[in-house]
């Protein structure tokens, strides 16, 4: 699609800030570049959702813990429970809930897959940013997944390990690392790393494409997995 993407750097963001709400807080990419930063936000901008003269975005302009007229966030037909939903609830994970503890079972995914995967939040990028500078890249060259030990031992798996993590979807080939920092049952791997910095696949093709009718979203971490040596 590289006729889609087709502007300079000066030409999308100059684009991106040609509208009225930009034009409106006083924002354009020249004034942008010319200045380093441009603060948008005036003191008296109220921060938080409280106080004399607030109204929250319902119909009472008041807080609601209970919902008359609950819907989805975006409506796509597919049913749902008015009541449950119309109060703060709780729903167990599709695949993530490896004992029948709660009154709800184990999920069938976990009998086949026993650990949980998940991310973190690394020191060195954002995302996906700063993560081809080289000075940090000195640091943290490579992913890397932590197990904690007794996983680990389950598996014949150490410290410097290459390990291979999959279920149904897909898997990802990653140097393992022991760390007793890490819940039993659960591996991590930090955020932000692309495809061409792991071994082999990527931990992305790991999620599911579940989503809750009410959000229309997935949790990317609901995610059973199995990990083996090589």
């Amino acid at each position: 699609m590289e006729q889609e993407f087709s502007l300079t750097r000066d030409e999308f963001f100059r684009k991106a800030l040609d509208n009225e709400k930009a034009r409106a807080a006083g924002l354009s990419w020249d004034k942008l570049k010319e200045k380093g930063y441009i603060y948008v936000l005036k003191p008296e901008t109220p921060v938080y959702m409280h106080g004399a003269g607030y109204t929250f975005p319902t119909p009472t302009g008041r807080g609601e813990f209970y919902r008359e007229n609950v819907a989805p966030v975006a409506d796509v037909g597919k049913p749902f429970d008015k009541k449950r939903e119309a109060l703060p609830c709780w729903n167990p994970p599709y695949e993530a809930w490896l004992t029948s503890a709660g009154g709800f079972p184990r999920s069938e995914a976990a009998e086949k897959y026993p650990l949980i995967f998940t991310s973190k939040r690394p020191k060195f990028r954002v995302h996906t940013q700063y993560s081809s500078n080289p000075w940090l890249l000195e640091l943290w060259q490579e992913p890397v997944v932590t197990i904690h030990p007794l996983d680990a031992e389950k598996r014949g798996i150490r410290t410097g390990d290459t390990v291979k993590i999959f279920n149904d979807r897909g898997y990802v080939v990653v140097k393992a690392a022991l760390n007793p920092a890490n819940r039993p049952g659960v591996l991590v791997i930090d955020h932000g790393w692309q495809k061409d910095d792991f071994i082999e696949g990527h931990y992305s093709d790991l999620s599911s494409h579940k989503s809750d009718v009410m959000v229309t979203n997935n949790a990317f971490f609901d995610c059973a997995v199995e990990v083996a040596k090589g």
